[in-house]
């Protein structure tokens, strides 16, 4: 039960907020309206004012957020039914949504007001308790991501960049300059003059420019 149903139905279906009151769903409800969005339609725009939560009922959305350098949207992930998105938002300092986000197949949502959500929240202890449990499972998962791109960062692209870098026989041990100049020519950044250059003698933090590891 989601497109067609009202915003009650769908709300009393979300494994959190059905924890509350029957009266203050009804209440929430009320403030609501039920939102339908095509695949590839626009549901947020980062940047933009935050004013409501969405509590999807069915469907997916994909999180994207623009690289500056690249000069693209990037995907940061998704999130699929039943979920709650936009909490967050809702209660940071400014307000605005952080990524732009567009439904990647039919999704129904409920577009819940900023102030029913925490008014409703406030009122009901056991939905304020899961909704905390869910915060965190969320927050682990995130660091979790993070130290997953940190460590490939470490144990792929700095080797990719000293093997294509390196010199050596075939199938052999390679070496490769540890200078950051270069190190930064290889991955693309603007070179920049060597400290080492500008050294009489070499110092323990800055190899002489034919160091090798």
């Amino acid at each position: 039960m989601s497109k067609g149903a009202s915003a009650l139905e769908l709300l009393s279906e979300n494994p959190i907020l059905r924890l509350g009151a029957p009266a203050s769903l009804e209440r929430l409800a009320r403030a609501s309206v039920v939102k339908e969005y095509r695949p590839n339609a626009v549901v947020a725009i980062a940047t933009t004012r935050q004013t409501h939560v969405l509590v999807l009922a069915s469907g997916k959305i994909a999180l994207r957020r623009k690289n500056r350098e690249a000069r693209t949207q990037v995907l940061v992930g998704s999130i699929s039914a039943p979920a709650i998105f936009g909490d967050a938002e809702a209660y940071a300092p400014a307000n605005r949504w952080l990524v732009s986000v567009r439904a990647v197949e039919p999704t129904v949502a409920v577009a819940v007001p900023n102030g029913a959500y925490d008014a409703f929240v406030e009122a009901e202890g056991r939905v304020a308790a899961a909704l905390y449990r869910d915060a965190c499972a969320r927050h682990y998962l995130s660091v979790e991501v993070m130290q997953v791109h940190a460590l490939q960062k470490t144990q792929h692209k700095i080797p990719r960049l000293l093997w294509r870098a390196g010199t050596g026989p075939a199938g052999g041990p390679r070496e490769a300059p540890l200078r950051q100049s270069e190190l930064g020519g290889w991955r693309g950044s603007p070179r920049r003059p060597s400290p080492c250059s500008r050294r009489a003698r070499p110092s323990p933090c800055c190899p002489p420019p034919s160091g090798r590891c």
